[in-house]
Formats: C-alpha cells, sequence, structure tokens
C-alpha cells in the first residue's frame, strides 16, 4: 500500500481511492511516519487525506520529532566535546544523515547515535560517553566492531544508545577497508576533528567490495 500511495503522490493521481486503515497500519509498522508526513506537507496535499489519518500521522511525527531533538542534543554533545578533545570521529546515519538526505532531522525516525572512531581512540571515546551519561554498556560479542552504551531517553521505555564503531563491518567477514574511508572524509560542517563520509555514490566507488561474504 505503502508503494501505491507515493505511486500516486508522485503521479499527481487522486488520493481518495486508497485504503488509509491499511496505509496508516503500513506507514507505523514501518517507521516512516515523518517522510510520509513530509512528502505531503511538501506537495500541499496533506488536506486531500482522511482526518484519522491526518491524526494518527501528526502523532507519530510529534513524537518522533521530540526524541530527534533529544537525540541531536546529545549528539551535539558528544560532537562538540570530541572537537575539544581533538578525537577524530564520524557520526553515521541519525539526525544528520536526516537533515542532508531528507531536508529535515525529524524527517527520518532515528532511534540511536553512531559513530565511527578511530581505533586507537576506542576506549578515550567510550570514557567520554560515560562521563555523558551512557553508563549502561551492553554485552560485547566478541569479533564484532562496535560497543554500545545507554542513558535512559525521557518520555520512553527505550533507552538511547550509542554505538561506538571502529569498523563498519565485521573484517573476519568483509573486505571493507575502512581505513579507505577516513582518507577521503572531509571536515563536518564547521569541525575541524569531526569528519563527514562521502556522498554513498562516492563510497561505493572506493569501496567496492563492502557486502559481506
Amino acid at each position: 500500500m505503502i508503494h501505491t500511495f507515493i505511486n500516486h503522490l508522485y503521479s499527481k493521481d487522486s488520493l481518495s481511492v486508497l485504503n488509509y486503515q491499511t496505509l496508516i497500519e503500513e506507514v507505523e509498522k514501518d517507521g516512516v511516519a515523518p517522510q510520509i508526513y513530509g512528502i505531503l506537507v511538501h506537495q500541499g496535499r496533506l488536506e486531500e487525506t482522511p482526518l484519522f489519518f491526518q491524526v494518527r500521522l501528526l502523532e507519530k511525527v510529534n513524537h518522533n520529532r521530540y526524541s530527534s531533538v533529544f537525540i541531536k542534543c546529545e549528539t551535539d554533545r558528544i560532537l562538540n566535546h570530541c572537537e575539544k578533545l581533538q578525537y577524530e570521529l564520524i557520526p553515521l546515519k541519525g539526525v544528520y544523515f536526516a537533515e542532508e538526505y531528507f531536508g529535515n532531522f525529524t524527517h527520518r525516525t532515528t532511534s540511536d547515535i553512531d559513530i565511527l572512531v578511530r581505533k586507537e581512540r576506542v576506549d578515550d571515546l567510550i570514557q567520554l560517553v560515560k562521563e555523558l551519561g551512557f553508563v549502561e554498556e551492553e554485552s560485547y560479542i566478541a569479533g564484532h566492531f562496535h560497543r554500545s552504551f545507554s542513558k535512559p531517553l525521557p518520555h520512553s521505555d527505550i533507552p538511547l544508545t550509542v554505538e561506538i564503531h571502529w569498523e563498519l563491518m565485521r573484517p573476519d567477514t568483509s573486505s571493507v577497508d575502512t581505513e579507505l574511508l577516513w582518507s577521503h572524509a572531509v571536515p563536518f560542517k564547521n569541525y575541524a576533528s569531526i569528519k563527514k563520509a562521502l556522498s554513498y555514490t562516492h563510497f561505493l566507488f572506493y569501496v567496492p567490495s563492502c557486502l559481506e561474504t
């Protein structure tokens, strides 16, 4: 149903013929309410949908907006501290991905903070995030490529988690060259130590064999 809905939106077809009960169930299940809402508002077609659909959609959008603001604040805190300490890192996915590719950091559901850091700085970053309140440590899986630390998220039963990555994938099951990504990273915003990975087109060009074997 979501695919049908998107086709109707971009082909400028009538939206009145769709099954909105099925649609809202799929939207909520897939967690894409912010994207659907953003498209409808951008095209000026929100009022073409039933009122119950608008209400349910806006409930999910507002919940995501509140959590996204908190997650962005926490992400900024980590980045600012790392900048002062000159820890090189790259934010992965999250609010800044949504900001760049969806036009607004609240237009994509984000549930955690993913950070790529150089391997020699992992212990330093772990200490930093613990000092910032991320003290609940998940069990480490031997051979894995990240460590996870959590703190309570306001008005949510699900805590906010920071995943500290030193690789993008398991080195024993993939041929991803993470150092190549670092070498082509560019400065992020006004930071000096915080980097931004190039676009996914560039990433796939520089790291062609990024599928797990």
